[in-house]
């Protein structure tokens, strides 16, 4: 009973092994792929005086370095436990993935508040979807993005042989996640596509009114 007992983690660990062998360059290559297609598009000539196609542009490319980053060192880690051993590879392979990922999400924020932003009656808030905001802003995302995940590679640290979060600060890094990852860029790009969507409503409906005197 209890050799059978101790042989699970090895049997489970062969299963994540095969596991990962299989679904990591699938998953590699779908998002290679799919990400390829969406920076084609975003580069054709009709989208590149759009500044929300810009940031969707540069979503696109970042989520690819993610994809290959993460799925890459996945994979390696899996073949040499180098996650487990060398503590400078511990440390930043979850930071700079979870930063990339970061970027990525907040390109895509700008590209829901771009959209609202030239939809909007208030000449202010269009100024937003200017060529020269569209350039400062990504730069204001990059510089900022590593900065608040910089933590991570503060408290990543090996014990036990593995690449862990200790102690109360797994509980805040969840709860970072939860809000970082879940909850405010979703919500954000919720709260403007929905305002960008009531903005072209009433455009359709100023359209319909002035059409409507001028047949009058």
């Amino acid at each position: 009973m209890s050799n059978s007992t101790s042989a699970i983690p090895f049997i489970l660990n062969m299963v994540q092994e095969k596991l990962a062998s299989i679904v990591l360059p699938f998953y590699l290559i779908l998002g290679i792929v799919n990400n390829t297609f969406c920076i084609i598009y975003f580069l054709q000539r009709g989208q590149r005086a759009s500044s929300c196609a810009f940031y969707l542009l540069l979503a696109a490319i970042t989520n690819m370095f993610a994809v290959i980053f993460g799925v890459t060192t996945n994979m390696l880690n899996t073949w040499i436990p180098l996650a487990s051993t060398l503590m400078i590879y511990c440390k930043s392979r979850q930071y700079i993935n979870h930063t990339l990922i970061l970027i990525g999400r907040m390109f895509t924020v700008l590209a829901s508040i771009d959209t609202y932003a030239i939809t909007s009656s208030k000449q202010a808030f269009r100024m937003f979807s200017r060529q020269s905001i569209a350039i400062k802003c990504p730069l204001v995302v990059g510089f900022c993005c590593p900065l608040i995940a910089v933590h991570i590679a503060i408290m990543n640290t090996i014990v036990a042989g593995q690449c862990v979060m200790t102690g109360v600060y797994s509980i805040i890094f969840t709860i970072y996640q939860m809000l970082i990852a879940g909850i405010i860029p979703p919500l954000a790009m919720m709260i403007f596509s929905g305002l960008a969507y009531w903005n072209m409503k009433k455009i359709g409906v100023r359209h319909d009114e002035i059409l409507h005197r001028t047949k009058q």
